[in-house]
């Protein structure tokens, strides 16, 4: 009996674990004083059978959760200085840890900077409680420090400062020494340039000489203002003026107040400097000679050295030493070869009276016997409105022995010009010592189509006809315009829900010559050209699949059928709306789908009746079964190519044809193309005949599976 009994109670206990385990595990609570559920680690269950009570005591976690709390953000990098050239990045890493100093995982972070570029402003930490991010300089070519920092749970980390620099502004200039009666100046060049040694175009550079004192490009404004152009360099004149104090000038290009370049001048009241020649660099031929004169040598009896980088120095020597006079002292030179000499100047024991000046020599316009011609762009794009497009045109004079020939005139002319308004400026351009001339040929409205312009660089000796004078050509093709639009669809098929799919497209607009046109809008249309009647049915050709294939049933139109809105005005008009007759075709008798007469086991099927009597009044299809499109033009990028997507309804694939038409304008005459096809559907779909049948089919044909 008592063995019994203790069975009982063990089958009870049994029953009331699997009784709890089937609830999740979850177990009651014994109450706590007050009646409140009490939240230990111990839970009593009391059973009652026969006449003993059983007890169970089970050890459990309590149901009190409680929130990780973020205590500290670490904030480090992979390095601390980002160079701006764009492409040099460092990896920002924040590690989170709560109060138990316990790595936090699944929590959001957000970066902060104040300059440079971020990859991502948020991002989640790991296992490790850690996230990470990119850092590189973005648009941004200044050089500066990036104070970036991160937060999380309203806990913010130390600033951490990165240096994004590299970008360096270099000022150059020819003479130390200016004269307050602003008789002598100084051809200043500026060049900026990023990290990555690429000119940092299109730039505005201040311009300033601290106190005054000097001018720049003729004029007192202070600061002056500059331009970097597509090298990455200006230019500029700086003179001094008349003031109370004389004393050393200091010229500051600045980008910013973290870039910037210094240039120290000597400015007096009669500077030394070159006299003669007055302009710099001048020109001269080869074989000839010039005079060279340094004037207010100080003292006036000083001895002058001067030195010459090309060429000689009164025909003998390129360094020469001579005693000045009056304040005064002079050399020739003179060369046999081409090129830029650079003469220095110094008074002996001095070392603010330098100064230098050039002289450009080169071959007379004579011995000219060759002419090369090159443009910076062979392809350019149209000018619209107020935006002008241009290319330099480099000229290259040079003799029999392939020499530059410096200060000869070249003209510059076109041949076949569209009439766009294109032109060429200045026209008539002397060779530099180099024997090179530039000028620069702007775009018109117009497009010249892949022949091009031909361009002429004629060196004028004599009629300056090309046929007498040494010329050369080159061609320019002037696009930017669209040219030919192509579309295309994808070969994926999207399900966005139960009864829509959706497929990529893209459209790529080219120029004349074929290259790709950015910004160019193109306007999209999706019209369905034909449709279908049929149904979907097991493919008993492969036995055990379930695969579905359409069966398309002929009309006497055959299987496809011309959209009956025949002008597109979505009116229905005399004519356009007509009756479908179902027209005889052939089934095998072993698969029971659709084959052709020739087939073995081919067995014909006759004309469905009854034929309906009238017309349905209403246009097959609709204007939407073709799918919807975007509905504002979409935008080219710089490959040429838009993409969009093509939205209609799977009960319409597989039963209509759509024609999707792109179109653009070229210089005002449109430019389409179009594509078509039969609206697809998911393989997954039709595999498991999902798919319905066409919803234009005529019920008086009783169609149904074969």
């Amino acid at each position: 009996m008592w063995s019994r009994m203790v069975l009982q109670r063990w089958l009870l206990m049994l029953a009331v674990l699997f009784s709890l385990a089937a609830c999740g595990g979850a177990v009651p609570s014994t109450p706590a004083a007050g009646g409140a559920a009490a939240a230990g680690n111990v839970a009593t269950l009391a059973v009652s059978t026969l006449s003993t009570p059983l007890t169970l005591s089970f050890v459990g976690t309590g149901t009190n959760t409680t929130t990780p709390i973020v205590s500290q953000i670490g904030l480090r990098a992979s390095k601390y200085k980002v160079l701006t050239n764009g492409k040099d990045s460092i990896t920002l890493t924040a590690t989170l840890q709560d109060t138990n100093n316990t790595a936090m995982s699944k929590i959001w972070v957000s970066f902060h900077t104040n300059h440079g570029l971020l990859t991502a402003s948020q991002m989640q930490t790991d296992a490790y409680g850690r996230a990470s991010v990119g850092l590189s300089s973005g648009v941004n070519i200044s050089n500066v420090q990036a104070d970036v920092y991160a937060v999380a749970g309203g806990v913010s980390s130390l600033i951490l400062p990165i240096q994004i620099t590299g970008t360096s502004l270099i000022v150059s200039g020819i003479k130390n020494n200016l004269d307050t009666a602003g008789k002598i100046s100084d051809t200043v060049t500026i060049t900026l340039k990023d990290a990555g040694n690429q000119a940092i175009v299109k730039k505005t550079l201040s311009v300033s000489s601290h106190g005054g004192g000097l001018r720049f490009n003729g004029t007192n404004i202070d600061p002056y203002t500059l331009t970097t152009d597509v090298t990455g360099s200006a230019t500029l004149t700086v003179d001094a003026y008349a003031i109370a104090t004389v004393s050393t000038k200091t010229l500051t290009v600045s980008l910013d107040a973290n870039t910037k370049a210094t240039r120290n001048y000597n400015a007096t009241g009669v500077a030394f400097g070159v006299s003669v020649p007055a302009v710099d660099p001048y020109a001269m031929f080869v074989g000839k000679s010039h005079t060279i004169t340094v004037s207010n040598v100080l003292p006036p009896n000083a001895s002058v050295i001067f030195s010459t980088s090309l060429g000689l120095l009164n025909r003998t020597v390129t360094t020469l030493t001579t005693k000045a006079v009056g304040g005064t002292a002079s050399v020739n030179i003179s060369s046999a070869l081409v090129g830029i000499a650079t003469v220095q100047v110094s008074v002996a024991g001095s070392t603010t009276q330098v100064t230098s000046t050039r002289f450009s020599i080169s071959q007379t316009t004579a011995n000219a016997s060759k002419v090369t011609l090159q443009a910076s762009a062979n392809v350019l794009a149209t000018s619209v409105g107020s935006v002008n497009n241009s290319v330099q045109l480099i000229a290259t004079v040079k003799d029999a022995n392939g020499k530059g020939v410096g200060q000869s005139p070249v003209i510059f002319t076109m041949k076949t010009p569209v009439g766009g308004g294109e032109n060429i400026f200045p026209v008539l351009v002397q060779t530099n010592a180099s024997g090179v001339a530039t000028s620069t040929f702007t775009s018109g409205s117009l497009p010249s189509g892949a022949q091009g312009v031909d361009i002429y660089a004629t060196v004028v000796k004599t009629t300056g006809l090309p046929t007498v004078d040494p010329h050369a050509i080159t061609n320019i093709v002037m696009g930017g315009t669209a040219g030919s639009v192509v579309i295309g669809r994808g070969s994926r098929v999207t399900s966005l829900n139960a009864a829509t799919y959706q497929i990529m497209m893209a459209v790529v607009v080219a120029d004349s010559n074929g290259n790709a046109v950015s910004g160019a809008q193109v306007t999209l249309k999706a019209w369905p050209s034909y449709y279908r009647f049929g149904y979907w049915q097991r493919d008993r050709g492969r036995l055990g699949s379930i695969d579905c294939q359409p069966v398309f049933i002929p009309t006497t139109l055959w299987k496809s059928t011309p959209n009956e809105d025949l002008n597109k005005n979505l009116t229905l008009d005399a004519g356009e709306n007509k009756t479908n007759i179902m027209a005889s075709y052939f089934v095998s008798r072993l698969t029971g789908q659709q084959v052709l007469p020739s087939d073995l086991y081919a067995s014909k099927i006759p004309t469905a009746a009854p034929t309906p009597a009238a017309n349905d009044g209403v246009l097959t299809p609709g204007n939407s079964a073709g799918g919807t499109l975007p509905l504002k033009p979409v935008i080219t990028d710089v490959n040429g190519v838009a993409t969009f997507n093509l939205t209609y309804l799977k009960a319409d694939a597989q039963w209509v044809t759509t024609a999707i038409t792109a179109k653009t304008l070229v210089s005002g005459t449109e430019t389409r193309a179009t594509i078509e096809f039969r609206l697809p559907n998911a393989i997954k779909d039709s595999s498991a005949c999902l798919l319905p049948d066409s919803p234009f089919n005529n019920a008086a044909w009783g169609l149904k599976s074969l």
